[in-house]
């Protein structure tokens, strides 16, 4: 044991900088561990996120869809109603909207 103590303290300045080193090694190896799981997680926010956004555009574009067609719909029903009942039917609607 004595042989091992006086080698290791002989050999004291040469040993330091390989633990160092050996240190630093794992403790990179660590820290890119953490990187990876990191951007691993943050990637599959992003993904999620694209998905709401992708949700969010398809309901949008069926509502103007819907909306496109209900226009439509009312224009051809404005265009059917005859000019003589146009003011007539107007002022129905303005009764309706002061109750």
């Amino acid at each position: 044991m004595t042989i091992i103590a006086t080698f290791l303290a002989a050999h004291l300045a040469a040993i330091i900088p390989w633990l160092i080193g050996a240190g630093g090694v794992l403790f990179g190896v660590l820290r890119h561990q953490q990187a990876k799981t990191a951007t691993a997680k943050a990637a599959a926010t992003v993904a999620q996120a694209q998905a709401s956004v992708a949700q969010g555009d398809a309901a949008a574009a069926l509502a103007g869809q819907q909306d496109a067609a209900n226009k439509a719909a009312a224009d051809q029903q404005a265009a059917a109603i005859p000019d003589a009942n146009l003011d007539a039917q107007l002022n129905q609607l303005g009764a309706l909207r002061k109750d």
